[in-house]
């Protein structure tokens, strides 16, 4: 995963903190980054503290009802 390699590399490693990352996704794209946020509790990445969601695919954490869990 990026965050977890960004930091070993010299170029990015003073200029990245990757305990504070925001993740941005689109689509498909939108609903991993959700996953990640807190809306699958086994995908949760708690390095991700906000999620910039565009038309992300919502309908599994809807009909789970895990999409409230972490998002405010």
């Amino acid at each position: 995963m990026v965050l977890d390699e960004l930091p070993k590399l010299p170029e990015f490693a003073s200029r990245v903190d990757v305990n504070r990352t925001v993740g941005i996704g689109y689509s498909l794209g939108g609903y991993t980054m959700m996953a990640m946020a807190s809306a699958w509790p086994s995908w949760k990445d708690t390095r991700i503290k906000a999620a910039l969601l565009f038309s992300p695919y919502a309908a599994p954490f809807l009909s789970h009802s895990t999409a409230a869990s972490g998002f405010r």
